[in-house]
């Protein structure tokens, strides 16, 4: 089944640290093209520079709006750049700038059994003092498992790849007292198989309850089931196959193809299940605890009626959790060379197709454990 679905009450709170919102426009630097407005960190229209070629030189907006590129040392004052200031981590082995392929699972009811949704990502990230900022995203698809295995075809991972850009994002990184690393990334709302200008909330890190945004902003209402509806104003035919929203490929218990369109808030946060230990080079993966609420509607069904039904976030699910594995520092690194063909899917679709295939395959999908069935926790056990 899909992963991202249902619809819950609850709120998300913000964690702290990231600053506050700018009063003057940021501005990309020239080595990117125009970027995602998806910037939170100055008033709307603030345009983060997205990195041109493979996605490592492109500039991202200052703390303060003012321009901050990505790639010149900053000063870490929040005003900006300044000739000779230095960009670096406050402790160089909880620094995570450079360039990740990431794995979000998260945990869903459906037919009354959970399911992992495994949400793929491919993230350069820019660190300054214990500030993080996220300065190029691509996501990079869906693969669900379950009762039955839901995915994406080639055709909406490339009409999704920049769909809800995290670009903009913002976290902390730091050392605890205990010699730890904590990271966290604030609440970022996403919307995907619909126009996101439309019905994601502004700014994408509002601290908002699921509630208030569908009572405020109600997406579309969909169809009875097995009524056909081809054309529902702000749902987005991704793959120009007729059919309104993102075309989930499901097979095993049930199969067949759920066009739907989804809407929810995700955050990242360490906590005492899921520490980092300290590296100046992640050999690592670094897990880190994921929560999610969100809502999924059905557009139009091919195959199964059962596909019809949704599913329900499971809030707090301890095994909800951001695999992340370090690719290097810049382009020069190995790694980057053996999973990165291409970040720039408007330059070169097939390379970063074949970009977040590389991801996906690096970091398969996680399955539930049977008997019974829940997703499990790193290692493969149950949470306890």
């Amino acid at each position: 089944m899909a992963p991202n679905v249902g619809s819950r009450d609850d709120g998300v709170a913000t964690p702290g640290g990231p600053g506050t919102p700018g009063s003057t426009p940021g501005t990309g630097d020239t080595a990117g093209a125009p970027g995602d407005t998806a910037n939170m960190d100055g008033p709307p229209g603030d345009v983060a520079g997205s990195p041109a070629a493979a996605g490592m030189t492109g500039g991202a907006a200052g703390s303060d709006g003012a321009t901050q590129d990505a790639t010149t040392p900053g000063d870490g004052d929040g005003v900006g750049d300044a000739p000779g200031d230095v960009m670096a981590a406050t402790d160089a082995d909880c620094d995570v700038s450079g360039l990740w392929a990431v794995r979000m699972m998260t945990v869903v009811q459906a037919l009354g059994l959970e399911q992992c949704g495994n949400l793929y990502h491919y993230m350069e990230l820019a660190q300054d003092g214990t500030d993080v900022t996220v300065v190029d995203h691509l996501s990079c698809g869906i693969e669900g498992r379950g009762s039955s295995t839901s995915s994406f075809s080639d055709a909406t991972v490339l009409g999704l790849m920049r769909a809800s850009s995290q670009i903009g994002r913002r976290g902390t990184m730091q050392k605890t007292a205990d010699g730890s690393c904590r990271f966290e990334m604030e609440p970022y709302w996403f919307v995907l198989g619909a126009d996101e200008t439309l019905f994601a909330p502004d700014p994408r890190n509002a601290d908002l309850t699921l509630a208030s945004v569908q009572s405020s902003n109600p997406m579309p209402p969909p169809p009875a089931p097995g009524v056909v509806n081809l054309d529902v104003p702000g749902v987005i035919d991704i793959e120009n196959d007729g059919f309104p929203g993102a075309a989930f490929v499901v097979t095993g218990a049930i199969s067949g193809k759920r066009h739907a369109a989804q809407r929810g808030v995700h955050s990242w946060l360490t906590n005492d299940r899921y520490r980092i230990t300290p590296a100046t080079d992640w050999i690592d993966d670094i897990e880190v605890r994921a929560d999610y609420i969100g809502e999924d509607l059905t557009y139009h069904v091919e195959g199964d009626p059962l596909l019809w039904a949704g599913a329900l976030p499971v809030r707090d699910a301890a095994s909800a959790r951001v695999t992340m594995r370090f690719l290097g520092r810049d382009a020069t690194d190995a790694r980057v060379a053996e999973m990165v063909v291409s970040a720039d899917p408007e330059a070169d679709p097939d390379g970063a197709v074949q970009t977040c295939a590389n991801i996906r395959a690096a970091l398969p999908p996680i399955a539930p454990l049977t008997a019974p069935q829940v997703c499990p926790c790193p290692g493969g056990g149950m949470c306890m």
